[in-house]
């Protein structure tokens, strides 16, 4: 039987299963962390344009009696 070390090293590209999966796994994380980063952006942009919207709801029937 070969030892632990000699079954990590025998791998893909000579890279190692166990470089593999870590590789692999911070790949994962990057990815997870990214798509957290959207979500708050995202809800970010959504209430900005929701106060937008509630400021330029106010502001018209200002402009309309500039107006006349």
């Amino acid at each position: 039987m070969k030892e632990k070390d000699e079954v990590d090293r025998a791998s893909p590209e000579e890279g190692g299963w166990a470089t593999s999966l870590i590789a692999l796994s911070q790949l994962i994380n990057r990815l997870d962390r990214r798509r957290e980063i959207s979500r708050e952006k995202k809800s970010t942009v959504k209430e900005e344009v929701a106060v937008l919207g509630k400021l330029v709801s106010r502001s018209k029937p200002n402009a309309e009696r500039v107006q006349q």
